[in-house]
């Protein structure tokens, strides 16, 4: 199976697919090989951590500005942006559509750019599947206008033989002790794949893979002693006590939320 991700972050959807794999595996007797075509991240702790822990064949800066060759900062040099992908992945940037921006531009907004070059790579490159991440802010309306997800369904409805549809749904009712509410929208071309069920009738397929969180949010925090929460926790207090001698009325619990949190949780 061909991968191919832009906004690529920490790879989740190649961590999920090789979790896959396995149990196809070991249930089914099935393997399911997995080539990582591509990624693409503007961040450079992103493409940090994805060369060092998931090794694609290419890896490509911003999206935005990438064409049909593009610098791959693995050979080091130009080269064509890879097509021929079963699946195409991409989480384009939340921030214009979140609930947390006050002003919530859209696809007005300064980084609606990045949905349009994820766009124009499967109107170019044509994967058989893709798979798109916003937040559930992309549903709502603002300031009188239509929710920004009727736009950007129209949009990808558009694009020649693709059937797409979207959910709204939340990590909490999907394993994970967090309440993060996400808009995943699925495309299918169809002259190239062959749904044995149409995407319409994929709902109460969703809800049968529904699981309340086997374990609390305190199974996932590291203990108080190790290394990288005690290196965290110096320089927090460290930043505070540098705030104090520079601003004298700053505030005193000003650094110190998260590890009051932290411990509160450990403590339940």
């Amino acid at each position: 199976m061909r991968v191919g991700t832009d906004c690529s972050g920490a790879e989740a959807p190649l961590w999920a697919l090789k979790q896959i794999s396995q149990e196809m595996h070991a249930q089914m007797g099935l393997d399911l090989q997995l080539d990582h075509v591509f990624s693409c991240d503007i961040m450079h702790a992103s493409r940090r951590f994805i060369r060092t822990n998931c090794r694609p064949r290419a890896l490509f800066g911003d999206l935005a500005a990438r064409g049909a060759v593009a610098h791959c900062l693995l050979a080091e040099r130009p080269r064509l942006v890879p097509g021929n992908l079963d699946i195409y992945v991409a989480g384009f940037p939340c921030k214009d559509f979140s609930l947390l921006n006050h002003e919530r531009p859209g696809l007005e907004g300064p980084h609606a750019s990045i949905f349009h070059g994820v766009v124009r790579y499967i109107q170019r490159h044509e994967p058989r599947a893709f798979v798109l991440e916003n937040v559930d802010g992309l549903t709502m309306a603002s300031k009188g206008e239509e929710a920004p997800i009727h736009v950007v369904m129209r949009i990808l409805r558009g694009i020649p033989n693709y059937q797409v549809r979207g959910w709204k749904v939340n990590t909490k009712e999907f394993y994970l002790p967090q309440h993060r509410k996400r808009v995943y929208i699925v495309g299918v071309h169809t002259a190239k794949a062959t749904l044995r069920l149409p995407l319409k009738q994929w709902e109460p397929v969703i809800g049968r893979l529904e699981c309340k969180p086997p374990a609390g949010a305190d199974a996932f925090l590291l203990g108080d002693d190790e290394p990288e929460v005690v290196a965290e926790a110096t320089r927090l207090r460290d930043h505070h006590e540098e705030r104090l001698r520079s601003q004298p009325f700053g505030s005193p619990q000003r650094g110190k939320k998260w590890m009051r949190v932290h411990r509160m949780v450990r403590a339940k």
